[in-house]
C-alpha cells in the first residue's frame, strides 16, 4: 500500500470515529431530551379533582396510561371526579406507565336509624354519632313525654352524610318537683303554677309535722304532659 492510499485509510477511520461519537452523544442526550426516539421518564400530571375524562385526556397526554383503581365516596370531591391518584403530581416516571386513580362517588350516604320512643337526648346523640344533624324539632303526637314520635326523612332512608333529620317529638312535659316535707298548701300552689292538677290522700304520721306532704304521684323527677294529674298524701 503507498504512503497516499495509507493516508487516505486513516483518514477515513478517524472520520468514521467522529460520526461514531457524535451519535452516541446525540443518542444519550434524545434519552433526556422531551419528545426524543428514545422514551424517557414523564412528569405525572395533577389530576385530583377533575372530571374523569378530562384527567384521562391529560394523563395520556403526557404519554402515560390512567387506571381506574376503584370508585368511593369522598367528602371532598364531587360524584365523578378523581379523589386521590398515585403516583403523585409532579413523581417522575417511564412512559407508558400507568397512573391509577380512585373515582368519588360523591359524599358518603348514612342510613335514618330508627328512634321512635326514645328521648331526644339520646336521638340527638345517635344522629351525631351517624355524622348526621337535628334539624327541626316539632311537638305533636303520642307517647312518653319528650319522646321521639318520627322523623324526616323517614327511618331507613339513605341520606348524605351531614344531612339534617327533622324530628317530631311528644312535649316534653313537666317536672314533677321534689315537695315532701312541704306543707301541702303550698304544693299545691306550685303544681297549679306547673300546670298539673292535684288530688288529696290523707294519711297521719304522728312523727311528721301536720299538714305537710308524705309522698307524691308520680315520684319527683318525672316529666309528665301539662294538666295532668298529681296525687299529694299529706300528714292529716
Amino acid at each position: 500500500m503507498s504512503d497516499g492510499e495509507r493516508s487516505k485509510t486513516i483518514y477515513i477511520s478517524v472520520f468514521a470515529a467522529m460520526i461514531t461519537s457524535v451519535a452516541t452523544t446525540y443518542g444519550l442526550r434524545a434519552l433526556d431530551a422531551p419528545g426524543g426516539e428514545v422514551e424517557g421518564t414523564v412528569e405525572v400530571p395533577a389530576v385530583l379533582g377533575l372530571e374523569q375524562e378530562t384527567a384521562r385526556e391529560l394523563i395520556v397526554s403526557r404519554g402515560l396510561r390512567m387506571v381506574v383503581r376503584a370508585e368511593e365516596p369522598s367528602e371532598e370531591h364531587a360524584a365523578g371526579r378523581v379523589s386521590s391518584q398515585e403516583p403523585l403530581a409532579g413523581s417522575e416516571i417511564p412512559a407508558d406507565t400507568a397512573v391509577n386513580v380512585v373515582i368519588s362517588t360523591g359524599v358518603p350516604k348514612v342510613t335514618v336509624p330508627a328512634l321512635a320512643g326514645q328521648t331526644l337526648a339520646d336521638a340527638r346523640a345517635r344522629l351525631e354519632s351517624l355524622g348526621l344533624t337535628v334539624g327541626n324539632v316539632t311537638e305533636g303526637g303520642e307517647g312518653p313525654p319528650g319522646t321521639v314520635v318520627s322523623l324526616d326523612p323517614a327511618t331507613g332512608s339513605e341520606v348524605d352524610s351531614g344531612a339534617a333529620i327533622h324530628i317530631l317529638a311528644t312535649p316534653a312535659g313537666v317536672e314533677i318537683p321534689d315537695v315532701v316535707g312541704t306543707n301541702y298548701r303550698r304544693v299545691r300552689d306550685q303544681l297549679t303554677e306547673l300546670g298539673l292538677r292535684t288530688t288529696i290522700r290523707r294519711r297521719y304520721d304522728e312523727s311528721r309535722p301536720d299538714f305537710v306532704v308524705l309522698s307524691i304521684e308520680p315520684a319527683a323527677g318525672t316529666r309528665v304532659p301539662p294538666d295532668s294529674e298529681v296525687t299529694l298524701t299529706i300528714n292529716d
